[in-house]
């Protein structure tokens, strides 16, 4: 009876954050933001098991997402299916496959998407234009005007428009 009722105990703390887990954390967040893969896969081995490990192994795959295979991504994204480190990864992958014009894959994940932006709009313009579709200018134009430094794909959009001259400097 006693083990029943320490039993629940005993795995609640063993889940309860210590300063180990903490510093591990932090040291794994500030390794990806610096870009420093084997830094942060010294941290991940201190947080396996953690409640937070999913977002170490996003971070981990976000940094070679460019040089990973789809295969990867996917498992990925099965594993965590349902959580938002999964939603945060194929929005990235998404702008990928754009970037890599892999069409097909590309609307597959977009079509999982629970949210858009600008960037994977301007992918998607990109794909029309590249199945040989016409896109609408007037809805192209306000991202070319936009007061901002423009995400790369649709640099790639403004640049392809720029060579069908189908828009031209003001």
């Amino acid at each position: 009876m006693a083990l029943c009722v320490l039993a629940p105990g005993a795995h609640a703390a063993s889940r309860t954050p210590s300063p180990d887990t903490d510093a591990a954390l932090l040291t794994a967040y500030d390794a990806f933001n610096a870009g420093d893969p084997m830094k942060l896969a010294g941290a991940a081995r201190l947080l396996k098991g953690n409640v937070l490990e999913p977002y170490v192994d996003y971070w981990a795959l976000s940094l070679r997402l460019e040089d990973v295979g789809n295969a990867e991504v996917r498992a990925f994204l099965e594993k965590y299916s349902g959580t938002y480190v999964a939603e945060l990864l194929r929005a990235e992958w998404v702008k990928v496959l754009g970037k890599r014009a892999e069409w097909t894959d590309f609307d597959k994940q977009r079509a999982a998407l629970a949210s858009d932006d600008l960037e994977i709009r301007c992918y998607g313009w990109l794909e029309h234009m590249a199945r040989g579709e016409r896109v609408a200018l007037r809805a192209v134009r306000s991202v070319w005007l936009e007061p901002r430094e423009l995400p790369d794909g649709c640099n790639a959009l403004v640049d392809e428009l720029a060579a069908r001259n189908a828009i031209a400097p003001h």
